[in-house]
């Protein structure tokens, strides 16, 4: 009986043996089928908001034969610039994977467990969608990784759902076809991507916002934006010269380099988004402004700007209301950018939001010039301190936020008075900054004297910072 067992066990390490020695000369694991199951999950929303937004998401079904680990997930939709994977803060969406049994391989953070198998594994794979894919009829690729560094992929085709992932509306700009450059100035627009400098970062400031259409195949080099009468102003994309920036879009994505700069081919029909720091001639309206674009192969091309009124319509974010409260109890700030209360009540604002994305920072401005709180640290501006409705301190621990939102949203801002909200003279706005750039804006509304407004719930005196979790709670 001893030697039937040892020899059970010596056949037991002899195949466990080839098996590794196999998955170290080969792919850990072979697709065997990939396809889509449907729509009828909601488990996430859009970009990498890893919880419910009330619209439904694309499910896909991946059966894997081999032996090994899975490390990671990626799935494309080709032809598209939309892609989801399991590697959170880079461009692509976030998804949600889970086993056969259901079990969420997901983390909380959007990265990937990884997932032992011997023989075969199934991995359901849930996406969000803005219309950008799913509304019409697609091919998609999903690649599977593997500890080893070894990866499989399959494709698989799905039919256009527009009623389902309904497609965005694009913004209605009329562009003559006929010339060879088209431009318009649309005013002030809903984003802030850059600042009174050479770099390519928002400064808390709505962003002016001029469109441009060509037809050629070339590549861009140069983008520059003069007045050709009125007030005196310059924008461009040459790094080093002192002229403000232009933020450059093309569809969305931002073509500047990190230094400002741009270089990238275009073929044929082609419209750029042109976003610059308004000098207040934009604002005043009595300005012209003449759009250059340079090749690399010395075409210029040249448009005065026509000034263009875009219709608002209705949109399903914005801040609902922003209510100015007398300090009562609460003391989370002082007269500095430090997360660290001074002994006396600060002011609060109750702000009530609905909002998709991340918000990168809170901004209470004054129209006297002068009175500003904000969220990002190292700028002299003194703290804006954000809790949730229960109390909870959402900074982190030198000020900064970074807040994922999906639907309505209440947040507490809390603030130490520069001695211009006591005597009231001051109007104030609320603006929230989203990592797109966009911005949503709101006047203050102070609370009627002996009103009770105080929504949520006032923060410790003793909060404290969690090292370990990079934010404040409340005991």
């Amino acid at each position: 009986m001893k030697s039937m067992k040892r020899a059970v066990f010596l056949l037991f390490l002899i195949t466990a043996s080839m098996l590794f020695v196999n998955s170290a000369f080969a792919a850990m694991g072979e697709i065997q089928s990939f396809t889509f199951k449907g729509t009828e999950t909601d488990l996430l929303g859009t970009k990498e908001t890893l919880k419910p937004d009330g619209k439904p998401d694309a499910h896909f079904i991946v059966s894997i034969k081999g032996a090994g680990a899975v490390t990671g997930v990626e799935l494309k939709a080709l032809g598209t610039d939309r892609a989801w994977d399991t590697i959170p803060g880079n461009e692509k969406w976030g998804m949600i994977v889970q086993d056969g049994k259901g079990e969420d391989l997901t983390t909380a953070s959007g990265s990937f467990s990884t997932k032992p198998f011997l023989a075969l594994i199934t991995l359901h794979l849930y996406v969000a969608d803005d219309g950008t894919a799913f509304s019409e009829t697609r091919e998609y690729e999903v690649t599977v990784s593997f500890m080893d560094g070894s990866t499989a992929t399959a494709k698989t085709t799905v039919p256009g759902m527009p009623d389902i992932f309904k497609p965005k509306e694009a913004e209605k700009v009329e562009l003559p076809e006929s010339e060879e450059l088209s431009a318009v100035l649309l005013g002030i627009g809903d984003k802030d991507v850059v600042g009174k400098s050479e770099k390519i970062k928002g400064d808390g400031v709505r962003d002016a916002h001029f469109k441009i259409r060509f037809n050629t195949v070339s590549v861009v080099e140069e983008i520059s934006i003069r007045n050709v009468d009125g007030t005196s102003s310059a924008w461009d994309t040459v790094p080093g010269n002192g002229i403000w920036a232009i933020a450059v879009y093309t569809d969305g994505k931002l073509r500047n380099r990190e230094d400002g700069s741009v270089k990238f081919a275009v073929e044929g029909d082609t419209t750029l988004d042109l976003w610059v720091a308004d000098n207040g001639s934009i604002a005043a309206g009595a300005t012209r402004y003449e759009v250059i674009v340079k090749f690399n192969d010395g075409t210029v091309l040249r448009k005065v700007a026509e000034r263009q009124e875009v219709a608002k319509t209705a949109v399903d974010k914005g801040i609902l209301s922003a209510v100015l409260i007398e300090p009562t109890r609460g003391d989370l700030t002082s007269r500095s950018e430090a997360l660290k209360g001074d002994g006396k009540p600060d002011w609060k604002i109750a702000l009530e939001l609905v909002a998709e994305g991340k918000i990168i920072n809170f901004i209470v401005r004054g129209d006297d010039g002068a009175s500003e709180w904000d969220t990002i640290p190292g700028n002299g501006k003194w703290l804006v301190a954000v809790t949730d409705s229960s109390g909870n301190v959402l900074n982190e621990s030198n000020g900064s936020v970074s807040l994922d939102v999906s639907g309505k949203k209440d947040f507490n801002l809390w603030l130490t008075d520069n001695g211009t909200i006591t005597e009231g003279d001051v109007k104030y706005k609320v603006l929230v900054v989203m990592s797109d750039g966009s911005i949503l804006e709101k006047d203050v509304v102070r609370v009627i004297e002996g009103e009770q407004a105080s929504k949520t719930t006032a923060p410790s005196a003793t909060a404290q910072v969690s090292d370990k979790i990079r934010a404040t709670y409340v005991r």
